[in-house]
């Protein structure tokens, strides 16, 4: 609630920092994962997390994959005491092969497990969060957290040849996925051969497409108007289909004009046929 333009500028900045203090929204992740389970879910929470807690508790091997990209972060987790200390080995990323251990974050799930969606929003935990933010400078309060809820939305949608496909909407942004598959919609993909040359070139140029518009008109609809309609007609994707040449790539794709915006993935099906498309982002 504090993160107003008139206090950020006052703050020094001209626009968000992407390492900063100020950079940090209400952490919704714990109330999503409740809010789902509460409507759909037959599990306590405590059974949910076990494996989780076991995880952090006991540790787990890390990849090859896993440990090239904690490298990559070594310098920025160095910066801050906690971080360091939580995630980094006498201050180094751990190798491939060596078991990882994080224990404090199995007492926050044990916390959790026990205490529900109150313990952070309204309790301990998220006190000890706001604490930490408060100190550094940050803006978060408690009244951020006990006041911030998950919204239950319509999906959006389009075709792509014989299929309907699903996205949440803005300010996710699922709809840059249906933005390329319409502008890929007229080309005849299994012609050009799955990850020829061809068959590249048009995907990347298309997604580029699509992210310069994501990047341009996905935001907060709840701030601002989201064109959502007009970026996922045939017609505006057409007309961006028009800017793709088969034999050079876009240096640097814009956004189209329109009239007035680090991630896991889970799919599951049970028995009974209930479904879930699950995406956990802290992005």
């Amino acid at each position: 609630m504090g993160a107003t333009i008139e206090n950020l500028r006052r703050r020094g900045h001209c626009q968000m920092p992407f390492e900063h203090i100020d950079a940090i929204t209400t952490p919704g992740a714990l109330d999503g994962w409740i809010t789902l389970l509460e409507g759909y879910g037959r599990m306590d929470p405590s059974r949910l997390l076990a494996p989780a807690i076991r995880l952090a508790e006991e540790g787990f091997v890390v990849s090859p994959i896993v440990h090239r990209e904690w490298t990559l972060e070594v310098e920025k987790l160095s910066r801050d005491p906690d971080s360091d200390r939580h995630y980094l080995l006498a201050g180094r990323a751990p190798r491939a092969g060596e078991v990882f251990r994080n224990r404090a974050l199995g007492r926050t799930l044990r916390t959790v497990a026990k205490g529900g969606r109150d313990v952070f929003y309204r309790g301990e935990l998220g006190e000890k969060v706001v604490q930490a933010i408060r100190e550094k400078g940050g803006l978060l309060t408690m009244g951020d957290l006990e006041t911030h809820r998950s919204d239950w939305v319509e999906p959006i949608w389009t075709t792509f040849q014989d299929h309907e496909v699903f996205e949440l909407p803005p300010n996710g942004q699922g709809i840059t996925a249906l933005i390329v598959l319409n502008v890929l919609e007229d080309f005849d993909l299994p012609l050009l051969g799955h990850n020829s040359a061809d068959y590249c070139h048009s995907v990347l140029e298309a997604i580029k497409l699509a992210f310069a518009d994501r990047n341009r008109y996905v935001t907060d609809p709840e701030v601002e108007d989201v064109p959502t309609e007009r970026l996922l007609s045939k017609e505006y994707a057409a007309e961006r289909r028009r800017l793709m040449n088969p034999q050079y790539a876009l240096p640097d794709a814009s956004p189209g004009r329109l009239a007035a915006g680090d991630t896991v993935y889970l799919a599951t099906a049970d028995a009974e046929g209930n479904m879930v498309s699950f995406i956990n982002s802290l992005y």
